[in-house]
């Protein structure tokens, strides 16, 4: 029996509400314990072809990904973080580097100046609410992400990451047809390997 979308929605929306709600309850010690531990676990899986990577600026509880970002600095990779430019198109990646200015979006979340260089990455870390093993993904309804992957995978050989504390992988997520797979799923104790192959490329 096929779902309604009204009731497809309704639910993806109930599950937002406890995901964030779960979320909230990681203590500030945990939070930085796992984003220390996940430093080591993504290592392997990033190549040396691999010279932008393309972040996201933690929002609210989202998974601290900034000791991440401050590895891969030292590493000499270059950094990215994405911009909203039009609401119903991909996000575009801006370079970043720390200490340069950012601005709250329409969502209040810190992203570059328009004005700076525009980078194509070679891996994209996704931020989100709740994960499965198959790669599919909950965020926030926005769809940007989805729009980015679609768009990105037909254009360029890239790989997407989704970031997330253990407790928000979940055996099957909600899903749409809009809905895009992430290639990897990174918490503090794994990473899934959806795409097949050897790393990150």
């Amino acid at each position: 029996m096929r779902i309604a979308i009204k009731e497809v929605k309704t639910i993806k929306g109930l599950e937002r509400k406890k995901a964030l709600e779960q979320r909230g309850t990681i203590s500030d010690l945990q939070r930085e314990q796992s984003s220390i531990e996940a430093i080591s676990i993504q290592r392997p899986y990033i190549k040396e072809n691999v010279n932008v990577i393309g972040c996201y600026y933690p929002f609210g509880s989202e998974f601290n990904i900034f000791p991440l970002i401050e590895d891969f600095f030292l590493k000499g990779f270059d950094i990215s973080l994405p911009c909203i430019i039009n609401n119903n198109e991909p996000l575009v990646y801006k370079e970043w580097k720390l200490g340069d200015t950012l601005i709250k979006n329409q969502y209040s979340i810190l992203e570059p100046m328009i004005t700076k260089r525009t980078l194509q990455p070679d891996i994209i870390f996704v931020p989100g609410l709740l994960f499965d093993r198959s790669g599919f993904r909950l965020g926030y309804g926005g769809g940007y992400f989805d729009r980015t992957i679609k768009f990105m995978r037909n254009s360029f050989d890239i790989a997407f990451i989704g970031v997330c504390y253990e407790l928000q992988c979940i055996d099957k997520v909600t899903t749409e047809i809009f809905d895009e797979k992430l290639d990897y799923i990174l918490n503090e104790k794994e990473i899934f390997i959806i795409k097949k192959n050897e790393g990150i490329q």
